[in-house]
């Protein structure tokens, strides 16, 4: 895929999430007296948006090309997924609301704060996972974009350093999080429900949920590997080691600025108590790799 056809469908799936974001915001908005749980939804949806519109003025700007081709799909189906949940949302709003007009019907307000809290705050903490992905994705790619653009200083080697340590941390922040929803999911299908519930809703949410945790993952993951890869002229992906496996992979035991060595691995590994070294290596020994 080019990079003009990539632009060109971020900025359109940016455009579809607004619109999904508005319509669902509308409908809020359009009941009053609703729970409180889904007034403090729309200020997430607000938070959004916003974000949302600061990533389209950066792809317009140009300030997003410094990321890759696999961040930027990455990107995209994160965004994809955020505009199908809210999408999904606003369907559900729809039945849960049947019996409401301009005011919300007593039913329809006993009903939400019987079955539809847990799904709301699924949605809210996936929102809240798309917005600090985005919000990322613009600053990195400022970031980036600066240091492909000139020589790379002691601050801008600091800057880039500190931002691989931020996406790392997020990187922790999101399997955390999949690890809850995890047990969230599982007990929402072991779960015992009345006639009048439906976990249905619940249960698609967290899914929802999981695969915008999933897509934000990968998406860092790109994000760290280009940081890592301008600032050290070091790009390694996918370096497996399992049964007992041994690996080491770069600049080894070798001071190098970036001008000096760039390399680019991927797709090794070191199975079944096998040995590698992959990369440039200088002296080496390395504690006599690791002892048998």
């Amino acid at each position: 895929m080019d990079p003009f056809s990539v632009a060109v469908g971020t900025l359109s799936i940016v455009d579809a999430a607004l619109q999904s974001i508005n319509t669902l915001t509308y409908a809020i908005n359009a009941i009053k007296d609703l729970p409180g749980v889904i007034v403090d939804l729309k200020n997430e949806l607000a938070a959004v948006n916003a974000i949302l519109i600061a990533l389209d003025d950066a792809q317009r700007d140009k300030k997003l090309e410094a990321l890759t081709l696999e961040a930027k799909t990455a990107l995209q189906l994160a965004i994809t997924n955020c505009a199908r949940a809210c999408g999904n949302f606003s369907t559900k709003l729809k039945q849960w609301t049947k019996h409401s007009n301009e005011k919300i019907h007593w039913w329809d307000r006993v009903r939400i704060g019987l079955f539809a809290e847990a799904t709301i705050e699924a949605l809210s903490k996936q929102l809240s996972c798309c917005k600090s992905t985005m919000s990322t994705a613009v600053s990195t790619a400022v970031l980036l974009t600066t240091a492909t653009s000139t020589s790379i200083n002691d601050t801008m080697q600091s800057g880039l350093r500190e931002k691989e340590i931020t996406i790392s941390q997020k990187m922790i922040e999101i399997d955390e999080q999949n690890t809850e929803t995890e047990k969230a999911l599982q007990q929402a299908n072991t779960a015992q429900y009345t006639d009048d519930s439906d976990p249905s809703g619940l249960i698609e949410q967290l899914q929802d949920q999981r695969i915008a945790l999933d897509l934000s993952r990968k998406f860092l993951e790109n994000l760290l590997s280009e940081a890592h890869h301008i600032r050290t002229g070091q790009k390694i992906t996918k370096a497996d080691m399992s049964d007992g496996g041994k690996l080491l992979v770069g600049l080894i035991n070798y001071e190098s600025s970036r001008e000096e060595v760039r390399q680019e691995i991927h797709d090794v590994k070191a199975t079944s108590r096998g040995k590698g070294v992959v990369g440039m290596v200088k002296g080496f020994d390395v504690n006599s790799f690791f002892k048998d």
